[in-house]
């Protein structure tokens, strides 16, 4: 019970310092992130108080200028219409400004940088536009709307130009959505409120236009009555939040919704406000990581002491039991290791199993020509058996030209049989696995080689397009001829018994890409086993005639060169089987056999 209770403790000193340290670690990082987002919200604050500056004297200088005020006192010449249209295109034009516009005292635009466009504000009264009252009324204005003409925001600057006879107003439009863009690359948290508490700037294009908490009737009609945000549906926008936060954000700048940090900076432009959102998700897990260290640090903690108290009695029960301890430790031991070198043995028999499933493939095309095979050798000794016995007989007559002759004849039936069996040892050898670059004509050349009995007993005929060298493929030599004989193999069962025995060989190269395309005039695959022909132990063949392996195997050896291979066929037509592989310098011209069929 005592140990109990002394355990229990441990655990609440724990959890008490794990806490302890969350609130410590989470308040400072709270505090970093508060502090980095403020920054960011007063750079982002100076950036547009800069970009409106840049543009504030514009209207103030225009106000000045002779031509717009002989237009204003004198509206119907239309040659002044004319020189004021192409000096605010101008104008626009050296200080990247929007649109540039002039209006009457009764809010008329006469005059724009965009008069030649569809959307000219030419003709367009804006009388209800704050920017142009307060210019007739105080000499100068400011206004975020968006355009009621072109559907686009902007920032308008207006000054009220006096003539002599007639009163005017000059307007300059600065875009101000490339903010809202280059915030959305940089800080996709930061967004721009009006005095209303409308959201018309957001890096997130998911809180633009709308209010941060309930908009009042009195602000709904008082945005409505001068158009300020021209087809937004402000009425059925979905604030960002309660009335209680927008209260509280209001009276201390910063408040925690959910997951997320608000801050808030006034801009002081029109009494604008910047918002900057923050995910409190890195300040949560850093604190998190720092409870966990702490309990587990005061677990160590505890865990030193107790070992401490208890030492003596530990010593005593080691005594006692150090012989039944390395026992269990020398058998645990001991089925560790054999674990390991079970799992060893699983491993490697697992990878014999893979390479003796291409092998058992290469094998198996070997015994579907075994009989074409035997007979190619077995007319070669028959040929032999009679041309010694027939140098014997010269021999014993002393006729030592015609002896040399059979020998000779002899002696080229061995080299022929030498090379089928060196052809057949050399294909049925396992691959190495290593990539190579290869000359594919001489891969091709080995794999129809080594088809030639089969070819002979169907009696079809292998032709080729232009034959290529020189065209190379990354590849390994062993495995890619075994894929070329497969399907060659397939091709020539496919063809065999028909009255057209044909099969053709066509390499292309396209680029960085080589094509080899064989195609035969078989009885073709039906679209229902097409689908499945490369499936592992599928086979449309007779059973007993294949493992139903080559195209599965073949299919895997050349995506690990990094190509692909395809079928396409026609029911009664024949099968084209396409082999596309990235190109290579070659560096290797022979076959893998280094065999030419007699």
């Amino acid at each position: 019970m005592r140990q109990f209770r002394f355990l229990i403790a441990i655990m609440v000193a724990a959890s008490l310092a794990g806490a302890l340290t969350w609130q410590v670690v989470y308040g400072s990082a709270f505090r970093d992130l508060a502090a980095v987002q403020r920054a960011d919200l007063v750079l982002a604050r100076q950036s547009l108080g800069s970009e409106i500056e840049r543009f504030r004297n514009l209207p103030r200088v225009l106000r000045l200028d002779e031509r717009l005020r002989a237009l204003i006192d004198d509206q119907d010449a239309a040659n002044k219409v004319t020189l004021v249209n192409r000096f605010l295109v101008t104008i626009r034009d050296q200080t990247n400004a929007d649109e540039l516009f002039l209006l009457d005292d009764s809010g008329l635009t006469i005059a724009a940088s965009n008069f030649g466009m569809p959307t000219t504000f030419v003709g367009q009264n804006y009388r209800f536009r704050p920017y142009f009252r307060d210019a007739v009324e105080t000499g100068s204005g400011q206004f975020y709307a968006v355009g009621a003409t072109t559907g686009k925001p902007g920032y308008f600057l207006s000054s009220r130009i006096d003539g002599d006879r007639e009163t005017g107003v000059v307007v300059v439009k600065v875009d101000m959505t490339t903010f809202a863009a280059s915030w959305r690359e940089n800080a996709r948290g930061t967004a721009l409120m009006d005095r209303d508490g409308v959201v018309f700037l957001s890096g997130d294009p998911a809180l633009q236009y709308r209010p941060f908490a309930p908009l009042g009737d009195e602000a709904l009609q008082r945005i409505e009555s001068n158009r300020k945000y021209t087809g937004i549906g402000l009425r059925t926008a979905e604030p960002l939040f309660g009335p209680e936060m927008r209260d509280s954000a209001a009276e201390s700048g910063q408040i925690v919704a959910g997951d997320t940090l608000v801050t808030l900076l006034p801009v002081g432009e029109n009494d604008w406000t910047l918002i900057g959102r923050t995910s409190l998700a890195p300040a949560t897990g850093v604190a998190l990581i720092g409870g966990v260290l702490a309990g587990a640090a005061a677990l160590l903690l505890a865990g030193a002491l107790v070992i401490m108290r208890q030492r003596q009695s530990i010593l005593r029960m080691k005594l006692d039991r150090n012989a039944e301890l390395e026992a269990k430790v020398t058998e645990r031991t001991a089925a560790l290791a054999q674990e390991i070198e079970e799992r060893k043995r699983t491993e490697a028999e697992l990878r014999d199993a893979q390479e003796s499933l291409v092998q058992s493939a290469k094998l198996a095309a070997l015994g579907r020509m075994s009989a074409a095979i035997a007979h190619e050798v077995s007319q070669p000794l028959a040929a032999m058996d009679m041309t010694l016995a027939t140098a014997g007989l010269h021999t014993k007559s002393g006729d030592t030209g015609r002896t040399a002759t059979a020998l000779d004849h002899a002696r080229e039936t061995v080299r022929r049989m030498q090379r089928m069996v060196k052809h057949l040892k050399t294909f049925a050898k396992r691959d190495a696995g290593k990539l190579s670059n290869v000359d594919i004509q001489a891969c091709i050349d080995g794999a129809v080689a080594l088809a030639e009995p089969r070819r002979k007993a169907v009696d079809a005929t292998i032709g080729f397009g232009a034959r290529t060298r020189d065209v190379g493929v990354r590849a390994g030599p062993v495995r890619l001829e075994q894929v070329f004989l497969n399907v060659l193999i397939n091709a020539l069962d496919a063809v065999d018994g028909r009255p057209v025995r044909n099969v053709t060989v066509d390499i292309n190269r396209t680029g960085d890409k080589v094509c080899v395309r064989i195609a035969d005039t078989g009885v073709g695959i039906a679209d229902a086993d097409l689908a499945r022909i490369a499936e592992p132990f599928f086979s449309t063949k007779e059973t007993g005639e294949g493992l139903g392996l080559g195209l599965s195997i073949s299919t895997s050896i050349i995506e690990d060169f990094g190509g692909s291979l395809r079928l396409e066929s026609e029911p009664g037509k024949g099968t084209a089987v396409m082999i596309e592989l990235p190109s290579a310098p070659v560096t290797v011209s022979v076959a893998v056999s280094e065999a030419v069929p007699a």
